[in-house]
């Protein structure tokens, strides 16, 4: 619990094309319009706090890839224009979950551009 406490106290990261997440970060709360290769998170244990933060994208393209690993947390993060929101592959335990309630699974449609 102490590291989780201790990488989320890190300064906030700047979302980049490609960029690949091994330990929980928070991410700087504005919108992003990527394309190109999936952010990706890989681990186990891991929190990614969107803080709010917009990724937006093309609909030909995948935001984030949860790629192996367990416990991985995505929260607070809009998702806009991409074909796949969030891709977890590999991965043992990762639903995005709201804090107070069993784990779920939830799919809205993707917003038009």
């Amino acid at each position: 619990m102490l590291l989780l406490v201790l990488a989320l106290t890190q300064a906030p990261i700047e979302l980049t094309p490609g960029m690949v997440i091994t330990q929980s970060v928070r991410v700087v709360p504005k919108v992003y319009r990527l394309s190109g290769a999936p952010i990706v998170v890989r681990g186990d244990n891991i929190t990614v706090d969107f803080r709010g933060a917009t990724v937006e994208g093309s609909s030909a393209d995948t935001a984030i890839r949860v790629d192996g690993g367990s416990n991985v947390r995505i929260v607070n993060a809009h998702v806009r224009g991409y074909k796949v929101g969030i891709l977890a592959a590999r991965h043992r335990s990762s639903l995005p979950r709201d804090e107070r309630s069993e784990p779920q699974l939830e799919a809205a449609p993707l917003e038009p551009r």
